[in-house]
């Protein structure tokens, strides 16, 4: 499959980027139920010190003293508003820069966890319920049963689970995505899932492939619907868990539509393991693409479905690696990034970033009789880079060519536009 057929695919797979949120719950009329739904209007509600599960009754007149994040001035622990005032947000979701003790979770008069009115500085629970495990979210007290950095937010259970909220590189911790939808306050912390095994807590959603933030992986985020039957056409892109939806030209003649479902696959189980004779496993990621838990990941297809069998994917064999490989078809080899790039209409050029201070910071290839230095390029430092000239005569490391249009530098060379 070509890595520009495979975009579009994957837009038409994953376009909403987001799972499928149910409604929060249903408004309530008590104020000490402790539930998510509204509790009455946002000034009749006071909260009691930060261990208490109960709420003052709403014509009670007095709330808590509000303080900047760190211990009062008398020593006593801090306090915050409760109802929050919705003009001023006591937190930072993202930085997470409550005192100790405290975290920053939204708030909403009427329970909408997806577009809060406002944060606020809540203690975390001194027994909270287990991360994933249903939670409770008290808009009456403006506080949750979750972990430390974590929320309750319904988004498969509408009592609520507890995720981790993401940091502020959009990144997770362990074997966990980062996840939002276009009508989010916040990106959540989903856990990664085997779709040969899958095993999601039964709070959340099925084991299912979804790409945010750059990273595309399965998780536990939405319901696999669609097709049951390997070879079964799946025009709107789902299959369900255990399936993939794998274009025509992939699957073979046996498929009549534009795609249809497939088994997905081990990539280091038995050779006959696909139903159809024509298939066998190749890989569903591009090489570099996969988190290290899903490397094993294939799909039932023809051999040609490789994605090797696409010039740019995969790096040459028997390559040295001291200049890593790289492609404008495959960015995931460069860690760092990478820069080069040419016109539309020529074979196109790319070097993975490698940062330096000194020329004695970069790596002397083993082949090839250029001599790498140190480019310095801005006051701050941040895009100096290694490079190899080649503009005296100089020979590229093996793989690599001299290309005049980035004055004249060693490249790897992307076969897009040759």
């Amino acid at each position: 499959m070509s890595p520009r057929r495979l975009e579009v695919f994957l837009v038409i797979l994953f376009g909403t980027g987001c799972p499928a949120p149910v409604d929060p719950p249903g408004n309530t009329d008590s104020a000490s139920t402790g539930s998510t739904g509204s509790t009455g209007s946002p000034g009749s509600m006071t909260s009691t010190s930060s261990d208490s599960a109960t709420t003052t009754p709403a014509d009670t007149s007095t709330t808590a003293t509000s303080t900047s994040a760190g211990s009062s001035s008398s020593g006593e622990p801090p306090s915050f508003d409760c109802p929050p005032s919705l003009d001023e947000p006591q937190c930072d979701l993202l930085a997470q820069d409550c005192p100790e003790g405290f975290k920053c979770i939204g708030w909403d008069a009427e329970g909408d966890l997806y577009n809060p009115e406002t944060t606020v500085c809540t203690p975390v629970d001194d027994a909270p319920v287990d991360l994933y495990a249903t939670c409770t979210n008290n808009v009456a007290t403006c506080s949750d049963d979750c972990p430390d950095r974590a929320v309750c937010t319904p988004f498969f259970d509408e009592e609520g689970a507890c995720l981790e909220l993401c940091d502020e590189e959009s990144t997770c911790t362990g074997d966990q995505v980062c996840v939002t939808c276009g009508n989010c306050w916040a990106a959540w912390c989903m856990p990664t899932c085997d779709p040969l095994a899958p095993d999601c807590p039964p709070t959340l959603g099925e084991c299912t492939l979804g790409g945010w933030f750059g990273q595309t992986a399965f998780s536990c985020t939405g319901v696999a619907g669609g097709p049951t039957e390997p070879g079964a056409p799946c025009p709107a892109g789902q299959c369900a868990e255990g399936l993939h939806c794998i274009l025509s030209e992939d699957f073979g003649p046996d498929c009549a539509d534009f795609g249809c479902c497939t088994e997905l696959c081990d990539l280091g189980g038995p050779p006959d393991t696909c139903s159809n004779p024509a298939h066998t496993c190749v890989p569903l990621f591009i090489p570099g693409e996969a988190l290290p838990s899903q490397e094993h990941i294939g799909i039932c297809a023809l051999p040609e479905a490789h994605p090797c069998n696409t010039p740019g994917l995969c790096p040459p064999e028997d390559i040295d690696d001291t200049y890593p490989w790289c492609s404008t078809d495959n960015e995931n080899f460069c860690p760092r990034g990478l820069f080069g790039f040419g016109n539309a209409d020529d074979c196109q050029g790319c070097m993975c970033l490698q940062h330096c201070t000194t020329d004695a910071d970069c790596p002397v290839p083993p082949t090839g009789t250029t001599v790498p230095y140190c480019l310095l390029d801005g006051a701050s430092g941040e895009n100096n880079r290694c490079v190899l000239p080649c503009d005296g005569g100089e020979l590229c490391p093996d793989g690599m060519d001299c290309r005049a249009e980035w004055d004249d530098v060693c490249m790897w060379t992307s076969p897009m536009g040759c």
